[in-house]
Protein backbone atom coordinates (compact mmCIF):
# COMPACT_ATOMS: atom_id res chain seq x y z
CA UNK A 1 0.00 0.00 0.00
CA UNK A 2 1.33 3.55 -1.16
CA UNK A 3 1.26 5.90 2.00
CA UNK A 4 1.01 9.88 1.51
CA UNK A 5 3.85 10.78 3.78
CA UNK A 6 4.41 14.73 4.12
CA UNK A 7 7.88 15.74 5.21
CA UNK A 8 7.96 19.44 6.32
CA UNK A 9 11.40 19.92 5.85
CA UNK A 10 11.50 18.92 1.96
CA UNK A 11 7.99 20.88 1.56
CA UNK A 12 9.74 23.95 3.07
CA UNK A 13 12.46 23.71 0.48
CA UNK A 14 10.13 24.05 -2.25
CA UNK A 15 8.47 26.72 -1.49
CA UNK A 16 9.84 30.26 -0.54
CA UNK A 17 8.07 32.20 1.03
CA UNK A 18 8.82 35.64 3.52
CA UNK A 19 6.90 37.80 5.92
CA UNK A 20 8.90 40.71 7.18
CA UNK A 21 7.71 43.48 9.56
CA UNK A 22 6.57 45.86 7.96
CA UNK A 23 3.39 44.02 6.27
CA UNK A 24 5.42 42.76 3.20
CA UNK A 25 4.37 39.30 2.05
CA UNK A 26 5.69 36.46 -0.72
CA UNK A 27 5.60 33.32 -1.65
CA UNK A 28 6.81 31.32 -4.84
CA UNK A 29 6.85 27.46 -5.71
CA UNK A 30 9.87 26.28 -7.12
CA UNK A 31 9.38 27.26 -10.81
CA UNK A 32 11.83 24.44 -12.02
CA UNK A 33 9.37 21.88 -11.25
CA UNK A 34 6.67 22.96 -12.96
CA UNK A 35 5.62 22.11 -16.62
CA UNK A 36 5.73 24.23 -19.75
CA UNK A 37 3.36 22.54 -21.91
CA UNK A 38 1.54 25.10 -24.19
CA UNK A 39 -2.11 24.95 -25.54
CA UNK A 40 -0.87 26.06 -28.86
CA UNK A 41 1.35 22.71 -29.58
CA UNK A 42 -0.54 21.57 -33.00
CA UNK A 43 -1.26 18.46 -31.31
CA UNK A 44 -3.53 20.08 -28.72
CA UNK A 45 -4.95 22.37 -31.04
CA UNK A 46 -5.96 19.97 -33.60
CA UNK A 47 -8.56 18.35 -30.97
CA UNK A 48 -9.37 21.39 -28.41
CA UNK A 49 -8.73 24.72 -30.92
CA UNK A 50 -7.68 27.56 -28.84
CA UNK A 51 -9.74 26.46 -25.78
CA UNK A 52 -6.74 24.40 -24.67
CA UNK A 53 -5.74 26.11 -21.83
CA UNK A 54 -7.84 24.36 -18.89
CA UNK A 55 -6.26 20.89 -19.32
CA UNK A 56 -2.97 22.24 -20.54
CA UNK A 57 -2.58 24.59 -17.13
CA UNK A 58 -3.16 21.95 -14.83
CA UNK A 59 -0.63 19.28 -16.67
CA UNK A 60 1.49 22.21 -16.02
CA UNK A 61 0.74 22.87 -12.21
CA UNK A 62 0.50 18.75 -11.47
CA UNK A 63 3.71 18.29 -13.07
CA UNK A 64 5.09 20.62 -9.95
CA UNK A 65 2.80 18.74 -7.13
CA UNK A 66 3.99 15.32 -9.03
CA UNK A 67 7.33 16.66 -8.59
CA UNK A 68 7.12 17.83 -4.78
CA UNK A 69 5.39 14.95 -3.99
CA UNK A 70 7.68 11.98 -5.74
CA UNK A 71 7.53 9.41 -3.51
CA UNK A 72 4.36 8.97 -3.63
CA UNK A 73 3.41 9.74 -7.56
CA UNK A 74 6.30 9.23 -9.07
CA UNK A 75 5.49 9.90 -12.52
CA UNK A 76 1.90 8.84 -12.68
CA UNK A 77 0.35 12.05 -12.65
CA UNK A 78 1.59 13.64 -15.83
CA UNK A 79 4.67 11.64 -16.93
CA UNK A 80 7.87 13.54 -17.31
CA UNK A 81 8.58 13.96 -21.32
CA UNK A 82 6.58 16.91 -23.48
CA UNK A 83 4.99 14.35 -24.91
CA UNK A 84 3.80 12.80 -22.02
CA UNK A 85 2.51 15.61 -20.96
CA UNK A 86 0.52 16.46 -24.31
CA UNK A 87 -1.03 13.13 -23.87
CA UNK A 88 -2.01 13.35 -20.09
CA UNK A 89 -3.47 17.10 -21.36
CA UNK A 90 -5.65 15.13 -24.29
CA UNK A 91 -6.69 12.57 -21.77
CA UNK A 92 -7.59 15.05 -18.93
CA UNK A 93 -9.65 16.72 -21.24
CA UNK A 94 -11.66 13.69 -22.53
CA UNK A 95 -15.22 13.23 -21.71
CA UNK A 96 -14.60 11.07 -18.51
CA UNK A 97 -12.75 14.17 -16.97
CA UNK A 98 -12.59 17.76 -17.89
CA UNK A 99 -14.67 17.43 -20.89
CA UNK A 100 -12.94 19.99 -22.72
CA UNK A 101 -14.39 20.82 -25.82
CA UNK A 102 -12.92 22.92 -28.82
CA UNK A 103 -16.73 24.64 -29.17
CA UNK A 104 -17.14 25.63 -25.35
CA UNK A 105 -14.30 24.70 -23.41
CA UNK A 106 -13.95 23.56 -20.06
CA UNK A 107 -17.34 24.22 -18.04
CA UNK A 108 -15.73 25.18 -14.17
CA UNK A 109 -18.52 23.14 -12.61
CA UNK A 110 -16.56 19.70 -14.58
CA UNK A 111 -13.24 20.54 -12.59
CA UNK A 112 -13.50 19.05 -9.22
CA UNK A 113 -15.25 15.89 -10.09
CA UNK A 114 -13.11 15.76 -13.35
CA UNK A 115 -9.62 15.74 -11.18
CA UNK A 116 -11.33 13.32 -8.65
CA UNK A 117 -12.26 10.91 -11.34
CA UNK A 118 -8.66 11.18 -12.84
CA UNK A 119 -6.71 11.25 -9.78
CA UNK A 120 -9.05 7.90 -9.24
CA UNK A 121 -8.38 6.18 -11.75
CA UNK A 122 -4.63 6.59 -10.98
CA UNK A 123 -5.20 4.88 -8.32
CA UNK A 124 -4.84 8.09 -6.09
CA UNK A 125 -7.03 8.62 -3.32
CA UNK A 126 -5.04 10.93 -0.59
CA UNK A 127 -6.05 13.67 -2.52
CA UNK A 128 -8.25 16.95 -2.15
CA UNK A 129 -9.30 19.32 -4.77
CA UNK A 130 -11.68 22.48 -4.06
CA UNK A 131 -12.93 25.46 -5.31
CA UNK A 132 -11.96 29.51 -3.85
CA UNK A 133 -14.62 31.95 -5.05
CA UNK A 134 -12.66 35.19 -5.72
CA UNK A 135 -9.90 33.99 -3.80
CA UNK A 136 -8.09 36.77 -1.59
CA UNK A 137 -4.23 37.40 -1.89
CA UNK A 138 -3.87 35.82 1.96
CA UNK A 139 -5.29 32.48 -0.24
CA UNK A 140 -3.17 32.21 -3.05
CA UNK A 141 -0.69 33.19 -0.37
CA UNK A 142 -1.67 30.03 1.61
CA UNK A 143 -1.92 27.62 -1.10
CA UNK A 144 1.86 28.88 -2.24
CA UNK A 145 3.23 28.03 0.91
CA UNK A 146 1.32 24.46 1.28
CA UNK A 147 3.05 23.48 -2.07
CA UNK A 148 -0.49 23.39 -3.43
CA UNK A 149 -1.11 22.69 -7.66
CA UNK A 150 -3.20 26.02 -8.00
CA UNK A 151 -5.07 26.77 -11.32
CA UNK A 152 -6.46 30.19 -11.50
CA UNK A 153 -9.66 30.95 -13.58
CA UNK A 154 -9.01 34.18 -15.08
CA UNK A 155 -12.21 36.65 -15.84
CA UNK A 156 -12.58 39.25 -18.74
CA UNK A 157 -13.91 42.41 -17.37
CA UNK A 158 -14.54 43.41 -21.08
CA UNK A 159 -17.37 41.75 -23.28
CA UNK A 160 -16.52 39.62 -26.37
CA UNK A 161 -12.92 38.40 -23.96
CA UNK A 162 -12.33 34.64 -23.48
CA UNK A 163 -11.69 33.77 -20.14
CA UNK A 164 -8.59 31.75 -19.55
CA UNK A 165 -6.84 29.32 -16.99
CA UNK A 166 -3.16 29.60 -15.81
CA UNK A 167 -1.08 27.78 -13.00
CA UNK A 168 0.11 30.18 -10.08
CA UNK A 169 3.65 30.61 -9.32
CA UNK A 170 4.33 33.05 -7.00
CA UNK A 171 2.13 36.32 -4.75
CA UNK A 172 3.74 39.62 -3.34
CA UNK A 173 1.42 41.65 -0.91
CA UNK A 174 2.97 44.81 0.85
CA UNK A 175 0.30 46.33 2.82
CA UNK A 176 1.74 49.59 3.20
CA UNK A 177 2.39 50.31 -0.67
CA UNK A 178 -0.13 48.32 -2.93
CA UNK A 179 1.02 49.49 -6.02
CA UNK A 180 3.85 46.67 -5.48
CA UNK A 181 1.40 44.17 -5.96
CA UNK A 182 2.22 41.16 -8.33
CA UNK A 183 0.37 37.62 -9.02
CA UNK A 184 2.57 35.50 -10.88
CA UNK A 185 1.69 32.45 -13.05
CA UNK A 186 2.69 29.75 -15.45
CA UNK A 187 0.51 30.74 -18.58
CA UNK A 188 -0.10 28.13 -20.97
CA UNK A 189 -0.45 30.54 -23.97
CA UNK A 190 3.07 31.50 -23.48
CA UNK A 191 4.65 29.18 -20.48
CA UNK A 192 8.05 29.41 -21.54
CA UNK A 193 11.04 31.44 -22.55
CA UNK A 194 11.94 28.15 -24.87
CA UNK A 195 11.74 24.83 -24.48
CA UNK A 196 15.10 24.07 -23.72
CA UNK A 197 14.54 26.96 -20.82
CA UNK A 198 12.29 25.56 -18.90
CA UNK A 199 8.80 26.95 -17.09
CA UNK A 200 8.84 31.08 -17.34
CA UNK A 201 6.08 33.29 -15.15
CA UNK A 202 4.11 36.01 -16.19
CA UNK A 203 3.72 38.51 -13.67
CA UNK A 204 1.30 41.30 -13.30
CA UNK A 205 0.46 44.29 -10.72
CA UNK A 206 -2.70 43.78 -9.22
CA UNK A 207 -5.01 45.46 -7.25
CA UNK A 208 -7.95 44.67 -5.01
CA UNK A 209 -11.06 45.49 -7.15
CA UNK A 210 -14.57 46.28 -5.04
CA UNK A 211 -17.82 45.92 -6.95
CA UNK A 212 -20.56 45.04 -4.70
CA UNK A 213 -20.00 42.75 -1.88
CA UNK A 214 -17.49 41.35 -4.04
CA UNK A 215 -13.55 42.03 -3.75
CA UNK A 216 -11.42 40.19 -6.68
CA UNK A 217 -8.14 40.89 -7.41
CA UNK A 218 -8.06 42.58 -11.04
CA UNK A 219 -4.75 42.86 -13.19
CA UNK A 220 -4.45 44.12 -16.62
CA UNK A 221 -3.38 40.71 -18.69
CA UNK A 222 0.56 40.77 -18.88
CA UNK A 223 1.18 42.49 -22.60
CA UNK A 224 -2.46 43.81 -23.00
CA UNK A 225 -4.34 46.17 -21.54
CA UNK A 226 -7.36 43.86 -21.26
CA UNK A 227 -8.75 43.82 -17.63
CA UNK A 228 -9.00 40.44 -16.15
CA UNK A 229 -9.91 39.65 -12.41
CA UNK A 230 -8.96 35.81 -10.32
CA UNK A 231 -12.79 34.94 -10.67
CA UNK A 232 -12.04 31.13 -9.11
CA UNK A 233 -8.72 28.86 -7.79
CA UNK A 234 -9.14 25.14 -7.73
CA UNK A 235 -6.63 24.17 -5.48
CA UNK A 236 -5.20 19.93 -5.26
CA UNK A 237 -3.43 19.30 -2.15
CA UNK A 238 -2.01 16.43 -0.83
CA UNK A 239 -4.00 14.57 2.51
CA UNK A 240 -1.57 12.84 5.06
CA UNK A 241 -2.62 9.24 6.08
CA UNK A 242 -3.93 8.69 9.28
CA UNK A 243 -0.38 6.98 9.98
CA UNK A 244 1.08 10.58 9.02
CA UNK A 245 -0.89 12.13 11.77
CA UNK A 246 -0.37 9.90 14.46
CA UNK A 247 3.85 10.18 13.67
CA UNK A 248 3.40 14.07 13.90
CA UNK A 249 1.36 13.66 17.12
CA UNK A 250 3.95 10.92 18.54
CA UNK A 251 6.75 13.50 17.58
CA UNK A 252 5.01 16.49 19.19
CA UNK A 253 4.41 14.65 22.41
CA UNK A 254 8.06 13.78 22.46
CA UNK A 255 9.08 17.36 21.91
CA UNK A 256 6.85 18.61 24.86
CA UNK A 257 8.50 16.08 26.98
CA UNK A 258 11.88 17.06 26.16
CA UNK A 259 10.70 20.70 26.58
CA UNK A 260 9.53 19.75 30.86
CA UNK A 261 12.53 17.54 31.35
CA UNK A 262 14.85 20.98 30.26
CA UNK A 263 12.60 23.19 32.64
CA UNK A 264 12.65 20.48 35.19
CA UNK A 265 16.29 20.57 35.76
Amino acid sequence: MRNLILSVAVAASLVSSAVNASGQYSAAEELSLFGYLSQRDPQITAVLGVNGCNPTSWVNALNYFQNVNSSYFGSSLVGTTYQDWINASLTLSGPNYLNTTSASGTSASAIIPGLQNYFSDLGFSNISVTMQLFPTWNQLYQNLSSSTATQLILAPFQEGLLGHAVSLGAINWDAENPTLNTVSFIDPDKPTNGLDSGAALSTAFFVNYIEGADSVIAFNYPGSQNGYYIQKAFVVAAVPEPSTYALFGIGAIGLLMVMHRKKTT
